[in-house]
């Protein structure tokens, strides 16, 4: 949801997706690529697992330093109602 309210509400929906999208063919189409390629260069299993860590501690800083000031503010009060 925060990626979501990052963006201006007139691009929403077309920004959260372009985001999405990329980073997922970017990361998920060379995933196997680069866990054969970390094999061969350590000849250890473990290495893709470290590989993908350091990608999920990258995204949570930038989840928590980059983070725009217009997603930490509250919901609507109309969005809230809708909601119950």
């Amino acid at each position: 949801m925060l990626i979501i309210l990052s963006f201006p509400p007139e691009v929403r929906s077309s920004a959260a997706a372009l985001n999405f999208n990329v980073a997922t063919s970017l990361i998920g189409s060379t995933a196997g690529l680069v866990a054969v390629w970390l094999h061969d260069i350590t000849g250890s299993d473990v290495t893709f697992g470290w590989y993908m860590t350091a990608f999920c501690l990258l995204s949570l800083l930038i989840a928590v330093f980059a983070l725009p000031t217009g997603a930490r503010r509250e919901l609507p009060t109309n969005l809230l109602a809708e909601r119950k």
